[in-house]
């Protein structure tokens, strides 16, 4: 994907990427960059990045979705800029780093789901990862009712997450 791409690591001008309207906080930036959020979890993760020089796949999943989608809504081209993966990680590749941010920022490779799951091709992208979300109306328009063209979930995520967490 970054072969022959010059604006692979920009949201801009970058035919694979979507333009996301991000928040702009330089001061929640620093705090995740410093390991200062208040979360232990991300706070953990990114010291020890910086003291070692490695983290577990899942920690850089956690953090990069802590920054953009998930809780601070910042731009997953912050989290390349300050380049503290590129920076810190003994195993850091451009094109691996750029590409895992804008996958796991959900600005990019969404189509990858089309192919696999083509009766979520119609879906609006808001809803193309929860798409028992869609109202009825935006369901039949895109022609795959939750329940009757593609299955409902098989548990309530947030119950199930809680009940996992507490045996």
């Amino acid at each position: 994907m970054s072969v022959n791409n010059i604006n692979y690591d920009k949201m801009d001008s970058n035919p694979i990427c979507l333009n996301i309207p991000w928040y702009e906080d330089k001061d929640r930036l620093k705090k995740w960059e410093q390991g200062e959020t208040g979360y232990p979890w991300v706070d953990t993760i990114m010291k020890q990045l910086k003291n070692e020089g490695w983290i577990h796949y899942v920690c850089r999943l956690a953090t990069s979705t802590f920054l953009t989608r998930r809780d601070l809504w910042l731009s997953w081209e912050d989290g390349l800029k300050v380049a503290v993966f590129d920076k810190y990680l003994l195993d850091a590749d451009w094109s691996v780093c750029a590409g895992n941010w804008m996958w796991m920022s959900s600005s990019a490779f969404e189509k990858i789901l089309q192919r696999y799951l083509p009766i979520l091709k119609n879906m609006p992208i808001c809803y193309l990862f929860e798409p028992w979300k869609a109202p009825k109306a935006v369901q039949e328009k895109a022609g795959c009712v939750i329940g009757v063209d593609y299955p409902k979930p098989m548990v309530d995520h947030a119950k199930a997450s809680k009940d996992c967490y507490n045996m």
